[in-house]
């Protein structure tokens, strides 16, 4: 999401509708991949009770949303409103990708708790392991 919004900022910026038309789609099949990528990973972990269970439903608001607000910002910079590509650009897209960094945050604090714990049980397992074997 990052890359993706940097990449239509830096477009948008040079004021270029041929290169941003012809980079768009490109750029939205990169990013839907990526969000694929990531449902398909979150849908295959392990069920953990702890589980932000808004996580996979925010991922694909994303992925519905991002097509169609790509969609106008090429319009519009087909018309030649580059003013109105910049708003779209920091009133639609932005959001969509604090949303995912925040979704990013949880995903990896949460990881990190399953992670510490992991660990803790299997010192746990080894301390009663090499106990019984003494």
């Amino acid at each position: 999401m990052l890359a993706f919004h940097g990449r239509l900022d830096g477009l948008a910026d040079a004021e270029d509708a041929d290169r941003l038309l012809m980079e768009a789609e490109p750029l939205r099949t990169a990013v839907l991949e990526d969000i694929r990528r990531a449902t398909s990973a979150l849908s295959f972990a392990p069920l953990d009770p702890r589980r932000d269970p808004a996580v996979l439903p925010t991922l694909h608001v994303i992925q519905s949303a991002l097509p169609s607000e790509l969609e106008a910002i090429t319009t519009l910079a087909a018309s030649g409103d580059w003013r109105a590509v910049h708003l779209r650009l920091a009133n639609q897209v932005r959001p969509l990708e604090d949303l995912a960094s925040d979704l990013v945050e949880k995903v990896e604090h949460q990881a990190g708790e399953q992670q510490a714990e992991a660990v803790l049980n299997i010192r746990r397992v080894r301390r009663l392991f090499f106990g019984l074997c003494r």
